[in-house]
């Protein structure tokens, strides 16, 4: 028996975190072949962004079953900057369990770069947020549909292969009067469409889709975008060349396609049909942290790992552009802690590094988040594989992993899409091996199942 005291209860809010302009973008740089064959070295941006083509967002989204909390963000960033002071910030002022407080980011590469007085914004705006989610909870069911459109992305590794083009819609509406509270969208493609000399701050195709579904469903509406497995999903709009590292903007791509794919997936979302809605009975809110530890290979030993630790400028000096230079404070913080950790995974017997994930599931919906980027194969085998009749899987959600790709990446040789497979091995010493990603999907399929055989037990 359930010992619940109420009906579950959702509130949802938004606020602008855009920056002001000039700053600097994140991302990765420009990279182009010219017409006459001339190839440009990959590079980062040259200067700071020149506008702002549309507003970043961040959400909040609150719900309370009467026994249990917990409150997801979702934010137009690359990855979840200063994720402890928003956590632990929001979970103070809100009376929310630490381990309840769920930060995730679109992945945008139109973004800010991480900088003290944009912290600063995020903190302060997070926490606004979160409190006025919690002050508009009311009673609330949710009504689900699953699409799919592919005609705007590729499998960059493969792109004449399959891609999972999957959209996951959940709309929260209010149990009394059928007014929606905010609606949730889960989509496997990188925020990364534009050229880089497109160098604005934009929200690129998350903020399309925003704008589009606020169109049909009501301006007020909180639209929150979740990044699904897109590790190496992108869309049209940039184009893999032969040489290592190297796009181009096709005719096809820029603004126009980013605004085109946001439409199609709103599109074809909303035309999907919709389930009923959820009965109180099946409303109870559950919530699981979980650890997965994904095996890795050392390609240096603890002396090198050591030396590289205690010359970080060595590393540092390899910041080739002008963006990574104005950052470097930054990537020597990430650097420091990186190598802190490998100095601890190299010593063990077994190394492997320590992923944090979590879920949230309410009624037969399950919210799988992680901080990597993971194949879009591998977030197809887990949907498969769960237990539960609709998983969303958040992508870069509670810090940032990097990547997590299919196991034959791990055995081949490099190629130019190696840097998927390595990561930051050229800093920190060690790549996943192939067991990596095996290990990963059945970790999260046994938590998964873990959550509903305790549910069906109560």
């Amino acid at each position: 028996m359930s010992n619940r005291t109420r009906d579950l209860c959702v509130g949802a809010s938004e606020a602008d975190i855009t920056p002001p302009a000039p700053v600097w973008a994140i991302g990765m740089g420009n990279a182009f072949v010219e017409p006459d064959g001339t190839v440009h070295e990959y590079t980062g941006r040259h200067e700071p962004s020149r506008g702002i083509h549309d507003q970043l967002m961040l959400q909040a989204v609150y719900l309370d079953d009467g026994v249990g909390k917990a409150l997801l963000l979702s934010a137009d960033l690359l990855y979840p900057i200063a994720a402890p002071e928003i956590m632990a910030a929001v979970a103070d002022s809100c009376g929310i369990a630490p381990e309840a407080v769920f930060y995730s980011v679109t992945h945008n590469h139109n973004g800010p770069v991480e900088h003290p007085a944009f912290i600063d914004l995020l903190v302060k705006e997070a926490v606004e947020c979160a409190r006025d989610a919690v002050k508009q909870a009311r009673p609330a069911t949710m009504r689900r549909a699953s699409a799919a459109y592919d005609r705007l992305i590729y499998d960059r590794s493969a792109p004449w292969g399959p891609v999972d083009g999957r959209i996951a819609v959940v709309n929260v509406l209010d149990r009394n009067t059928d007014d929606i509270i905010c609606s949730l969208w889960n989509y496997a493609c990188h925020s990364c469409s534009l050229s880089y000399d497109f160098n604005m701050i934009t929200a690129d195709y998350p903020g399309a889709l925003r704008r589009c579904a606020k169109a049909a469903l009501g301006q007020r509406v909180p639209i929150v975008f979740l990044a699904g497995c897109a590790g190496n999903v992108q869309c049209v709009g940039v184009k893999r060349f032969a040489t290592p590292r190297m796009y181009l903007n096709t005719l096809r791509g820029g603004i126009e396609t980013v605004e085109q794919l946001g439409d199609h997936i709103v599109a074809a979302g909303l035309a999907a049909p919709f389930t009923p809605p959820l009965p109180p009975e099946n409303s109870r809110l559950s919530i699981s942290r979980f650890t997965i530890n994904l095996p890795v290979v050392f390609e240096c030993g603890v002396d090198e790992i050591g030396r590289r630790r205690d010359h970080i400028d060595e590393l540092l000096a390899g910041c080739n552009t002008q963006v990574e230079s104005y950052w470097k404070e930054t990537l020597k913080r990430v650097y420091e802690e990186a190598l802190d950790e490998a100095l601890e995974i190299v010593i063990q017997d077994e190394p492997a590094r320590a992923v944090d994930g979590a879920l949230m599931t309410v009624g037969d919906l399950a919210l799988v988040m992680v901080p990597l980027e993971v194949a879009w194969q591998l977030g197809s085998e887990i949907r498969q594989r769960s237990p539960f009749p609709a998983t969303m899987i958040a992508t870069t959600t509670l810090d940032y992993a990097g990547y997590l790709t299919c196991s034959h990446f791990y055995e081949q040789e490099r190629d130019d899409w190696a840097y998927e497979a390595i990561g930051m091995a050229p800093v920190v010493g060690y790549a996943y091996t192939p067991l990596a990603p095996k290990v990963f999907v059945s970790t999260i399929v046994a938590a998964l199942e873990k959550i509903d055989n305790d549910s069906r037990s109560r």
